[in-house]
């Protein structure tokens, strides 16, 4: 794993990559980790169907390929990316909502409660009686509320699944001398030629002008190749270094990789770079 946001690089088990809790539930004591115990629930549903792709290298039809897309969807709206958007959307939303007197006192009362519950300290937290003024002089921004995060998880799941599932997809396969794909907290991508997208709009991921890549493994990635429908292809070292690229750009500071080296693009696009990971510190060097 390499934190570019706090400058580490260390060895972590991939059952640990996303102990976050921040689907959590926070409403009663037992009900705390319905969310995650769901979630991880789903994904032991979807994960052999995931297993069998990566160890056979091919996507065995389409009830295989509905899976493994749910998978993608599932993992992507966990992902860091949402997590940022969710936690900026939503106060955004809730302090909209209260001016424009559409948050009631028994509502109100219902947020400072359940986010009490989640640790969250509401000692000087407004009552409903004088909630408009402390937000119109700035003295108390709501945040996001756990409640309402839990909420949009099954939402965004379901609208990453149907922008996905109009692609036609087939999966590209990394030689091992490459050091293979890498992964990173938000590893689903989709660009155009002439700008990036971000990961939250999702009328843009049902465009066929996208190109769209999902790592699976070191080995294999799914793409949206439609003369390739159904296939699984062999790709050039070059080409792996694109797919990383992309990757890390789009990453958030957080990538993972599999192998101590592995391939990306330089700045300019025109040449591959071999990144080496030498105990905690990069090596870069140029191979074409």
């Amino acid at each position: 794993m390499i934190d570019f946001r706090r400058g580490k690089i260390f060895k972590v088990k991939p059952e640990n990559i996303y102990q976050k809790g921040f689907y959590n539930d926070y409403s009663s004591a037992e009900s705390k980790y319905n969310m995650e115990r769901s979630l991880a629930d789903l994904e032991g549903i979807l994960a052999p169907f995931y297993l069998n792709v990566i160890n056979t290298g091919i996507v065995n039809g389409p009830k295989e390929l509905g899976k493994l897309l749910s998978l993608v969807g599932l993992i992507q709206a966990r992902g860091e990316w949402i997590r940022f958007f969710v936690s900026n959307l939503l106060p955004n939303q809730m302090i909209n909502d209260i001016l424009n007197d559409m948050v009631t006192a028994e509502k109100w009362n219902y947020y400072v409660e359940t986010e009490k519950s989640a640790g969250i300290d509401v000692a000087d937290w407004p009552t409903f009686e004088n909630l408009k003024e402390r937000i119109h002089s700035g003295s108390f921004i709501p945040k996001a509320p756990e409640f309402e995060k839990i909420k949009l998880i099954t939402d965004l799941q379901r609208k990453f699944n149907d922008s996905l599932a109009g692609h036609e997809w087939s999966m590209a396969q990394a030689s091992d001398a490459s050091g293979g794909f890498i992964c990173s907290i938000s590893p689903l991508v989709w660009s155009t030629p002439e700008r990036g997208i971000a990961p939250w709009e999702y009328a843009d991921l049902k465009s066929k002008e996208l190109f769209i890549t999902f790592p699976l493994s070191s080995k294999y990635a799914l793409a949206n190749h439609n003369e390739k429908k159904g296939a699984t292809y062999s790709i050039t070292d070059d080409a792996v270094a694109y797919f990383n690229t992309r990757t890390l750009q789009h990453s958030g500071g957080v990538i993972y990789s599999g192998a101590n080296q592995f391939l990306i693009k330089s700045e300019d696009m025109l040449s591959t770079k071999r990144v080496t990971i030498l105990k905690d510190k990069l090596f870069i060097e140029k191979i074409i």
